[in-house]
Protein backbone atom coordinates (compact mmCIF):
# COMPACT_ATOMS: atom_id res chain seq x y z
CA UNK A 1 0.00 0.00 0.00
CA UNK A 2 1.13 3.51 -0.82
CA UNK A 3 0.86 6.62 1.25
CA UNK A 4 -0.97 9.63 -0.14
CA UNK A 5 2.36 11.29 -0.95
CA UNK A 6 3.58 8.21 -2.84
CA UNK A 7 0.35 8.11 -4.87
CA UNK A 8 0.72 11.80 -5.74
CA UNK A 9 4.36 11.29 -6.74
CA UNK A 10 3.51 8.27 -8.92
CA UNK A 11 0.66 10.16 -10.56
CA UNK A 12 2.95 13.09 -11.41
CA UNK A 13 5.38 10.72 -13.13
CA UNK A 14 2.57 8.93 -14.96
CA UNK A 15 1.08 12.23 -16.08
CA UNK A 16 4.42 13.46 -17.43
CA UNK A 17 4.71 10.26 -19.47
CA UNK A 18 1.20 10.87 -20.85
CA UNK A 19 2.14 14.45 -21.80
CA UNK A 20 5.30 13.25 -23.56
CA UNK A 21 3.35 10.69 -25.59
CA UNK A 22 0.66 13.26 -26.40
CA UNK A 23 3.37 15.60 -27.71
CA UNK A 24 4.93 12.74 -29.60
CA UNK A 25 1.69 11.69 -31.26
CA UNK A 26 -0.14 14.98 -31.75
CA UNK A 27 2.42 17.75 -31.41
CA UNK A 28 5.06 16.20 -33.65
CA UNK A 29 2.58 14.28 -35.86
CA UNK A 30 3.93 10.76 -35.41
CA UNK A 31 1.28 9.36 -37.74
CA UNK A 32 2.59 11.57 -40.54
CA UNK A 33 6.08 10.18 -40.04
CA UNK A 34 4.97 6.55 -39.91
CA UNK A 35 3.05 6.14 -43.11
CA UNK A 36 0.31 3.54 -43.14
CA UNK A 37 1.60 1.36 -46.01
CA UNK A 38 4.87 0.69 -44.17
CA UNK A 39 5.04 -2.95 -43.08
CA UNK A 40 8.78 -3.12 -42.39
CA UNK A 41 9.06 -3.75 -38.64
CA UNK A 42 12.67 -2.58 -38.48
CA UNK A 43 11.80 0.73 -40.13
CA UNK A 44 8.89 1.30 -37.75
CA UNK A 45 10.92 0.46 -34.64
CA UNK A 46 13.79 2.67 -35.83
CA UNK A 47 11.42 5.58 -36.49
CA UNK A 48 9.82 5.20 -33.04
CA UNK A 49 13.18 5.05 -31.27
CA UNK A 50 14.52 8.05 -33.21
CA UNK A 51 11.37 10.03 -32.40
CA UNK A 52 11.66 9.14 -28.72
CA UNK A 53 15.30 10.24 -28.76
CA UNK A 54 14.32 13.48 -30.50
CA UNK A 55 11.63 14.19 -27.91
CA UNK A 56 14.04 13.53 -25.03
CA UNK A 57 16.55 15.94 -26.58
CA UNK A 58 13.77 18.44 -27.33
CA UNK A 59 12.62 18.40 -23.71
CA UNK A 60 16.14 18.74 -22.31
CA UNK A 61 17.58 21.26 -24.78
CA UNK A 62 14.59 23.28 -25.97
CA UNK A 63 11.70 22.96 -23.50
CA UNK A 64 13.73 23.20 -20.29
CA UNK A 65 15.75 26.17 -21.58
CA UNK A 66 12.64 28.01 -22.80
CA UNK A 67 10.82 27.17 -19.58
CA UNK A 68 13.62 28.66 -17.47
CA UNK A 69 13.97 31.83 -19.59
CA UNK A 70 10.25 32.52 -19.89
CA UNK A 71 9.53 31.88 -16.20
CA UNK A 72 12.43 34.10 -15.16
CA UNK A 73 11.69 36.96 -17.53
CA UNK A 74 7.91 36.88 -17.88
CA UNK A 75 6.63 34.84 -14.97
CA UNK A 76 4.67 32.58 -17.34
CA UNK A 77 4.66 28.79 -17.51
CA UNK A 78 5.31 27.20 -20.89
CA UNK A 79 3.28 24.19 -22.03
CA UNK A 80 5.23 21.24 -23.44
CA UNK A 81 2.33 20.34 -25.71
CA UNK A 82 1.85 23.89 -27.04
CA UNK A 83 5.59 24.27 -27.54
CA UNK A 84 5.86 21.01 -29.50
CA UNK A 85 2.94 21.96 -31.76
CA UNK A 86 4.34 25.45 -32.32
CA UNK A 87 7.84 24.21 -33.11
CA UNK A 88 6.52 21.53 -35.48
CA UNK A 89 4.43 24.12 -37.34
CA UNK A 90 7.02 26.95 -37.29
CA UNK A 91 10.41 25.29 -37.37
CA UNK A 92 11.75 27.85 -39.84
CA UNK A 93 11.14 30.66 -37.30
CA UNK A 94 13.52 29.05 -34.86
CA UNK A 95 16.34 29.40 -37.35
CA UNK A 96 15.40 32.73 -38.88
CA UNK A 97 14.88 34.93 -35.81
CA UNK A 98 16.99 36.10 -32.90
CA UNK A 99 16.82 34.40 -29.52
CA UNK A 100 14.99 37.34 -27.94
CA UNK A 101 12.34 37.37 -30.70
CA UNK A 102 11.91 33.59 -30.38
CA UNK A 103 11.37 33.89 -26.63
CA UNK A 104 8.72 36.59 -27.18
CA UNK A 105 6.93 34.38 -29.73
CA UNK A 106 7.13 31.30 -27.51
CA UNK A 107 5.89 33.23 -24.48
CA UNK A 108 2.98 34.52 -26.54
CA UNK A 109 1.90 31.26 -28.19
CA UNK A 110 3.16 28.41 -25.98
CA UNK A 111 2.33 29.34 -22.39
CA UNK A 112 -0.56 28.25 -20.26
CA UNK A 113 -3.37 30.73 -19.97
CA UNK A 114 -4.14 32.11 -16.54
CA UNK A 115 -7.52 30.68 -15.58
CA UNK A 116 -9.52 31.13 -12.44
CA UNK A 117 -11.76 28.11 -13.00
CA UNK A 118 -9.01 25.45 -13.00
CA UNK A 119 -5.34 24.87 -12.34
CA UNK A 120 -2.99 23.82 -15.12
CA UNK A 121 -0.93 20.68 -14.60
CA UNK A 122 2.38 22.50 -14.06
CA UNK A 123 0.86 24.64 -11.29
CA UNK A 124 -0.67 21.54 -9.73
CA UNK A 125 2.67 19.73 -9.71
CA UNK A 126 4.33 22.79 -8.14
CA UNK A 127 1.63 22.76 -5.45
CA UNK A 128 2.47 19.14 -4.55
CA UNK A 129 6.21 19.87 -4.51
CA UNK A 130 5.72 22.62 -1.93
Amino acid sequence: LWTTGQVAQAYRVRWQIEVIFKCWKSGFNLQGILQEPCRNVHRIVTAILLMLLFICLFIQKVYMECKKRIETKGGKTISLFKLSKYVAANLYLLFSTTLSKRMVQLAKYCCYEKRSDRTNMTDLIQFFKN
